[in-house]
């Protein structure tokens, strides 16, 4: 059996996917919470993890749960009330809390009420705690929410069903202020309708190329969608959990804090130490789904290859660069040109931390630096060997202030 970290690092969560690579059909353990709500990301990079859990199953998908969820309906909310234990109820196909086997039809009634509320804009009520989630899950009833889409059906690149970027707006600043009232005030409009046209361009990708393989066979489960979320780092306890063996997110947080260095008494006399973290709030948007993964569908489509054993890492970190590039542009009249130039400067003016975690590559950019001006990502864990994740999760996180 393998287990889904409880501790929100990325670390445990990278450990995670090298278990389900090397021990693939293991049953998949989920804990009733994660620390800090899995922020930063890590509830939508979870959801990949799971994901990339059952395409390497060959047997029976059985989720192991606590055993207060075959009869009480507190823990049962509780655990669907988190984007990751959404993401394993759905894919699994059947699930033990305790010594009782529980259907997947039955386990997914708790999951209805929150998919319920994403279809009646009843934001709030999504996922528990200060997040909000909008998901489609391939071959479900309600898979095309209307949330999302203005037509309840798939479409093509050239005539999508998703609802316009202009409505997008709308939804997007409603997610905003449903996870942090105020949120969507605090932010400009030409900001708002930013990023606004980035998740929409980013979720007309999902949409379109998430249904299949690299080869075109299509997936018997498969989820998209979009989270927002409210971080808030209150103390330095808090600071020290988020940033566990993450440099660069350290870097980010501590250069946005503008912690200085004070002396205080030691055991050895006087000794330098950061001053204490300051309570921040953050503002995290994420799109995700679990796709081939952006550089697969990419060189599949142009080249051919089908594997990520089939290119190298530079091969991969070029594929996805260049779709990157392409899917975040636009030719949206509202945007007046090239999409992905205004949306760096709206990042930078946000002092935004951007992630990608797609197949082996899991990159970020820092736009509070003034370093710089262009997409030029960098890998998040150096040089470290990734182990290759289904689909992709690109999130941005800002601070918000009021």
């Amino acid at each position: 059996m393998i287990s889904l970290p409880s501790q929100t690092t990325f670390s445990g969560l990278e450990q995670f996917l090298r278990d389900v690579r090397q021990f693939p059909g293991q049953d998949l353990k989920l804990p009733v919470q994660v620390s800090r709500g899995g922020a930063f990301s890590f509830s939508a990079v979870a959801v990949q993890a799971i994901a990339t859990w059952a395409r390497l199953h060959d047997g029976v998908r059985r989720l192991r749960v606590a055993p207060q969820f075959a009869e009480d309906e507190v823990t049962r909310s509780r655990l669907a009330g988190a984007l990751y234990a959404i993401g394993g109820l759905y894919f699994a196909q059947e699930v033990v809390a305790g010594s009782r086997v529980i259907p997947r039809s039955e386990a997914l009634e708790a999951v209805a009420p929150r998919v319920f509320a994403m279809q009646d804009y009843q934001y709030r009520d999504t996922l528990r705690g200060p997040s909000v989630a909008l998901c489609c899950f391939e071959r479900a009833k309600l898979e095309f929410i209307q949330s999302l889409y203005a037509i309840p059906r798939r479409g093509t690149p050239d005539t999508t069903t998703i609802r316009s970027a202009s409505e997008f707006k709308s939804i997007l600043s409603r997610m905003l202020e449903a996870c942090s009232a105020g949120a969507s005030r605090v932010l400009t409009d030409v900001q708002i309708e930013v990023l606004a046209q980035l998740v929409h361009q980013l979720f007309k990708n999902a949409d379109v190329h998430t249904i299949s393989d690299a080869e075109g066979r299509l997936y018997d489960a498969g989820i998209r969608g979009i989270q927002v979320r409210e971080v808030v780092i209150a103390d330095d306890a808090a600071f020290t959990d988020f940033v566990s063996g993450d440099r660069a997110l350290h870097a980010y947080l501590t250069k946005l804090s503008r912690r200085g260095l004070v002396r205080e008494p030691g055991a050895h006399g006087q000794e330098s130490k950061l001053k204490k973290w300051q309570a921040s709030t953050f503002v995290e948007i994420s799109v995700f789904d679990t796709g081939p993964g952006l550089a697969l569908r990419w060189l599949a489509d142009r080249e051919g290859i089908t594997r990520y054993s089939q290119v190298d890492l530079e091969q991969e970190l070029q594929a996805v660069k260049e779709c990157f590039q392409l899917h975040a542009s636009t030719h949206s009249a509202a945007m007046k040109g090239d999409g992905l130039p205004i949306a760096l400067r709206a990042m930078k003016e946000l002092r935004a931390f951007m992630f990608l975690r797609t197949g082996r590559l899991a990159l970020y950019q820092d736009f509070s630096s003034q370093e710089h001006t262009g997409f030029s990502p960098r890998n998040r864990y150096g040089v470290r060997r990734l182990s290759e994740a289904v689909g992709a999760t690109y999130s941005i996180c800002f601070p918000l202030v009021r």
